[in-house]
This record gives C-alpha cells, sequence and structure tokens, in this order.
C-alpha cells in the first residue's frame, strides 16, 4: 500500500464527514471486536501492538507499525 503525500489544505477537505477513532484498552474489552464490526471498504487498522496477530483475519487495509 503507497501513499502519496498531500497539502494540509487537501487534507482538511478529505476529511470531511470522515470519523478518526483511537482503540485501546486492556485485553478483553471489545477492541478487536469493535473494529471487525466496521466496514472494511471504510477503514485502516494502525496495529501498535506487537504484530498483527489478533486481527489477522482483518479483511479491511492494515499497517503494521514498526519500531
Amino acid at each position: 500500500m503507497t501513499f502519496r503525500i498531500i497539502t494540509a489544505d487537501e487534507r482538511i477537505s478529505s476529511a470531511e464527514n470522515k470519523t478518526s477513532l483511537a482503540i485501546f484498552g486492556p485485553p478483553g474489552v471489545g477492541k478487536t471486536t469493535l473494529l471487525k464490526s466496521l466496514p472494511a471498504d471504510e477503514t485502516i487498522c494502525l496495529d501498535l501492538e506487537a504484530g498483527m496477530k489478533s486481527v489477522q483475519d482483518w479483511r479491511g487495509a492494515s499497517i503494521p507499525v514498526r519500531s
């Protein structure tokens, strides 16, 4: 997956009617279940944990973050 660099004005105009959501919490509270209930064609998963194992069956786009 590649992303092109955009200007701040392009970012603001493309963000209209869109929601950003950060989900975090202890194990077992439903973070993965909530992700899987979102529309895969409109959602990007940024997994900040150690790998994508918990969401490996996610059908939408995902970006693993490596440190």
